[in-house]
């Protein structure tokens, strides 16, 4: 027999034998991690347990993976819009014509998603997004610019009443956002809750596509938004978009004020347009926390006086929040 030929059989033989050898230990691994033919009940929990709890990491891992990837997503894309609009030539914008022109800095942007109706903007803070609005407030929940599906959402004005060149805004325009714990959208709402940062953050910009504009913050307060949180009482703020009379305003805004953390010399009537900004807040379940702001006048000047913006010592509070706090209601 050939050399090479008795060399290719040992080689085979080899191959067997190292199966064989093999087999019983990748048996002997599996018995070792799976419930096996003559476990005792102890061994077969344990095996259950490291089972389960491999599972639930693995699971874990992935859920936390596709959070911050998410978030960076999410952080890239409003870095590249916030770029878009603050670099826009604005130079051919001319509010003379006859007829009202779009405003440059939105074209590029309105050209990516028609669904754009303007641009919130706190001076000094990290809030600086666009505004959608869609025939639902559930889409820019779970959406972002581009309409990808994000847990972060987008910034969105309620949908029913259309914000375009030929409604212009409602009498109460309402926008909502996440409170994302990385700090995006509208998770600086919250600083309103210190009096400092109410003092020198008094002013907001909030822009269509047709018109720049600015609005005075007057007020800011905490609330439910179910009826059992307070007494069987709900305050659904988010549904005063349009004020008939000078009665319905005037309830609205007296609901707002008892409600507000601060005071302000802020005159508000009826006839105003007012901005309010909802998100949700970590008091209690279903909490929400609001700011609202008034439109500047024509005429009138965008600068707040900080020195009479004061705390409202007797400001209403769910009664769910005096519970939770273990203090008695003052009603």
């Amino acid at each position: 027999m050939k050399r090479g030929v008795v060399l290719a059989i040992n080689d085979e033989i080899k191959e067997v034998e190292q199966e064989i050898i093999e087999k019983p230990k990748k048996k002997g691994i599996l018995k070792a991690i799976l419930p096996w033919k003559g476990d005792k009940l102890s061994e077969i929990f344990r095996k259950l347990i490291f089972i389960i709890s491999s599972i639930v990491l693995v699971v874990s891992l992935y859920l936390l993976f596709s959070y911050f990837w998410g978030e960076k997503k999410a952080e890239k894309l409003n870095t590249d819009l916030q770029t878009i609009y603050s670099n826009a030539d604005t130079s051919t914008d001319d509010s003379s014509t006859a007829e009202p022109q779009m405003l440059d800095k939105f074209a590029k942007l309105y050209e990516m998603n028609p669904e754009i109706v303007g641009w919130i903007e706190i001076p000094d803070t990290p809030i600086s997004y666009p505004v959608m609005q869609t025939t639902d407030n559930e889409y820019y929940l779970k959406h972002d610019f581009n309409k990808d599906t994000s847990k972060s959402g987008s910034i969105f004005a309620d949908f029913r009443v259309p914000i375009n060149l030929a409604n212009g805004l409602p009498d109460n325009t309402v926008l909502y956002g996440h409170n994302m714990k990385s700090g995006m959208f509208f998770h600086h709402l919250h600083d309103y809750k210190k009096l400092d940062f109410m003092k020198s953050h008094a002013t907001i910009k909030f822009n269509t596509l047709y018109n720049e504009q600015e609005w005075k913050v007057f007020a800011c307060f905490l609330t439910g938004i179910t009826p059992d949180q307070d007494g069987g009482v709900l305050f659904d703020y988010h549904n005063k978009l349009q004020f008939d009379t000078p009665e319905k305003f005037q309830d609205y805004y007296d609901n707002v004020m008892k409600r507000s953390y601060y005071l302000t010399d802020i005159d508000v009537k009826y006839g105003d347009e007012l901005l309010t900004l909802s998100t949700c807040s970590t008091e209690f379940f279903n909490s929400r926390f609001v700011v609202v702001a008034r439109k500047v006048r024509p005429g009138e000047s965008v600068t707040v006086n900080p020195e009479k913006i004061v705390t409202n010592p007797d400001r209403y509070m769910p009664l769910v929040w005096y519970k939770i706090q273990n203090i008695k209601p003052p009603r």
